[in-house]
């Protein structure tokens, strides 16, 4: 699992309407031809000890969420211009928890519910959405839409090795993987007999980004995404055993792979993470969720 950083990179968060001057522009998603940009400013906020009054707020954690939560974040900060929050790269869900108990964030996302160790008593856990975990190659693959597990496992595993076995054309599979104990991974490995052990030729990557970008910058890539992060990317998104990840396939259980996307906290947490998280439950926020191909879930804490 990935460790908190002593200095994170912080990212900034805007909705653009209008040109700015960035220092980085992260291309996030395209919704009904609308442009959703996040403006990434390269600074570092050191975090010595608690979380005090007057800092932005800082919600650390998986990668899995890191689009989406850009994306209500900026609506957020459109509204209500006296809300500054931040977003920092992926740390991981556990680097995010870690860094919640020892009061370094007052508010983290993660893709996967506290385990029993990270649980202290003092947390909440806001689970939000249903996210499915989408296999998806570069656009350069042609003639491939569905797998089927065993095809999935063989991939994986270096027997299937072009993507002409699998009705593709005539090319090299270049499959990407995740490290053990992402919650991706972990998912997949839980519902998909073998996988677990399918790991002897993929490369791996370490943040859920990381991964993205490998796919989408390099011909005859095969992984596994959050499926609006792998639609924002125009990545080509594959059914597994002829059922498509999706909000429909999720509802009647056809599609076994999705992940749960949470927001933790302290009790007690500063009016600025209340009013995120609040947010998030939100009409406005619940009609994002959905476009972006996730499954909003009703709020479990007042």
């Amino acid at each position: 699992m990935i460790e908190v950083t002593d200095e994170p990179k912080t990212t900034s968060v805007f909705v653009l309407e209008k040109t700015m001057v960035l220092v980085k522009i992260m291309k996030i998603s395209f919704f009904n031809g609308r442009s959703i940009a996040v403006v990434c400013l390269l600074t570092l906020f050191l975090f010595a000890g608690a979380v005090n009054a007057g800092q932005p707020l800082v919600i650390a954690g998986t990668g899995d969420s890191q689009a989406l939560l850009y994306m209500l974040a900026g609506q957020l900060m459109k509204r209500h211009p006296e809300y500054q929050i931040e977003i920092p790269d992926s740390i991981g869900s556990g680097g995010g928890i870690k860094g919640l108990l020892q009061k370094r964030f007052e508010l983290v996302r993660t893709a996967r519910p506290l385990k029993a160790k990270e649980q202290d008593g003092t947390l909440v856990e806001n689970p939000f959405a249903l996210s499915p975990i989408a296999f998806c190659t570069h656009p350069s693959v042609t003639g491939v839409d569905n797998l089927t597990s065993t095809q999935v496992i063989g991939i994986y595993t270096g027997v299937i090795a072009n993507w002409k076995q699998v009705g593709g054309q005539p090319a090299p599979i270049y499959p990407v993987d995740r490290e053990a104990g992402d919650s991706s991974r972990t998912i997949l490995e839980r519902n998909m007999e073998n996988f677990k052990a399918a790991r002897s030729v993929a490369k791996i990557f370490y943040s859920t980004p990381e991964a993205a970008e490998a796919i989408a910058g390099h011909k005859y890539t095969i992984g596994f995404l959050p499926l609006g992060l792998a639609r924002s990317l125009y990545l080509n998104i594959l059914s597994i055993d002829g059922v498509s990840p999706g909000r429909d396939s999720l509802r009647n259980g056809q599609y076994p792979y999705f992940s749960i996307f949470y927001l933790v906290s302290h009790v007690g947490c500063s009016k600025t993470a209340k009013a995120f998280v609040d947010y998030v439950y939100s009409p406005e926020a619940v009609e994002i969720i959905k476009e972006h191909g996730l499954v909003p879930m009703a709020r479990a804490h007042p």
